[in-house]
C-alpha cells in the first residue's frame, strides 16, 4: 500500500512541476524587450539604449500617452535610407481593468504604437517626442530615443 501512495505522490509532483514549468515560460521577454514570438516591443524602459536588428527585420515601440491633453508621439529623427516606418503610428485607449466590459475609458491615457523596418547595415539614431504640434518654440515635455544597430 505504501509504494502505491509513494508512485501517487511522485506523479502528482511531475504533474504540478511540469504545469509551473511551462507557465513560468509563457510570455517570457529578454532584456532587450522581444516578446515570446521573437517581436521586437520597446517602451520607455529601452529608452537610451540600443538594438539590434537584421535588414528585414520589424520592431515596435510603444509609448503611453494621452492624445486627449492635445500631446501625441511622433517621429521626429529617423534616417530613412536605414529604417522605414510601417503604415501610420496607432494610438490604443486602455479599457478600464476593473470593469466587466472592454469600454474605453474617455480622456484615460492610452498608448502610441508605432512599427518600423530594418532597410540596410548599418546604425542610426531614432528619435521620438511627446509634444503638442500647435505648440510653437516649446521643448517636448517626453523623447525617447534608441540607437538602431543593423546587421547580418
Amino acid at each position: 500500500m505504501d509504494s502505491w501512495k509513494s508512485k501517487i505522490i511522485l506523479i502528482t509532483a511531475i504533474i504540478t512541476l511540469s504545469t509551473i514549468s511551462a507557465c513560468t515560460s509563457i510570455g517570457s521577454n529578454d532584456a532587450e524587450g522581444a516578446a515570446a514570438d521573437d517581436s521586437i516591443i520597446l517602451s520607455m524602459k529601452n529608452n537610451e539604449t540600443t538594438i539590434t536588428v537584421k535588414p528585414g527585420e520589424t520592431f515596435t515601440v510603444q509609448l503611453d500617452g494621452n492624445i486627449t491633453t492635445g500631446y501625441a508621439w511622433e517621429v521626429e529623427e529617423i534616417d530613412t535610407i536605414l529604417l522605414m516606418q510601417v503604415g501610420e503610428m496607432e494610438y490604443k485607449e486602455k479599457s478600464d481593468p476593473d470593469s466587466s466590459s472592454a469600454e474605453d475609458l474617455t480622456g484615460a491615457p492610452g498608448e502610441f504604437v508605432f512599427t518600423f523596418k530594418a532597410l540596410q547595415v548599418g546604425e542610426t539614431p531614432l528619435r521620438l517626442i511627446y509634444y503638442r504640434s500647435f505648440e510653437k518654440d516649446v521643448e517636448p515635455l517626453e523623447t525617447f530615443m534608441v540607437t538602431v544597430n543593423i546587421s547580418e
